[in-house]
């Protein structure tokens, strides 16, 4: 009898250590599962470029910032945000509003997803390239002259002056820093 006794401990035991060692490796397997999909994750994560630039001349002040996000070389998006703002002499004339619809006569015709508005003075805009096709990214300028404001939309760099990124090709993140800082803006 007493052999029987013995064997029921044993087996009490084999059993409650058999389910410790089945939590064990269950939580073990399930800590590898995650550090495997975080490493996936941190690999396959896009990569992030921001740029700044800040101008003022001519009676116009404006600052800049181009945020793009690509993965393996592909550019998927790229955010442009401006701040325009005029210091009229006078402090008479209200430029924003034909600024604004300049810009949005441009923007429309280049096919561009924008948002303008005019909030304390300042004119903000906001662009995003999405289209695989070639932008010029940095082809804003405006000057305040004796007659009134200028507002030119580069359409065209032929010679390679502004930061001009094609979407439907592929670049590294050095190439498209070396583009975007070609035209004095500075990223980080």
């Amino acid at each position: 009898m007493a052999n029987k006794k013995n064997v029921k401990k044993t087996s009490k035991k084999n059993t409650k250590n058999g389910k410790s060692i089945r939590k064990i490796v269950i939580a073990t397997i399930l800590i590898l599962v995650t550090i495997v999909v975080m490493i996936i994750i941190l690999i396959n994560r896009p990569s992030k470029i921001s740029c700044t630039k800040k101008i003022n001349e001519n009676g116009a002040s404006m600052q800049s910032t181009i945020d793009i996000e690509s993965k393996d070389g592909v550019i998927n998006s790229v955010i442009v945000n401006k701040v325009i703002s005029i210091k009229d002499e006078n402090g008479q004339i209200d430029y924003m509003d034909a600024i604004k619809t300049s810009l949005e006569n441009a923007y429309k015709e280049e096919g561009i997803k924008y948002n303008l508005e005019i909030k304390e003075n300042e004119l903000l805009v906001n662009l995003v390239y999405d289209k695989k096709k070639e932008y010029i990214l940095d082809n804003l300028f405006i000057a305040v002259e004796e007659n009134g404001v200028s507002v030119n939309v580069v359409s065209e760099d032929s010679e390679n002056n502004y930061a001009t990124i094609d979407l439907s090709k592929e670049y590294s993140d050095e190439n498209i820093i070396k583009i975007i800082e070609k035209a004095d803006y500075k990223c980080n």
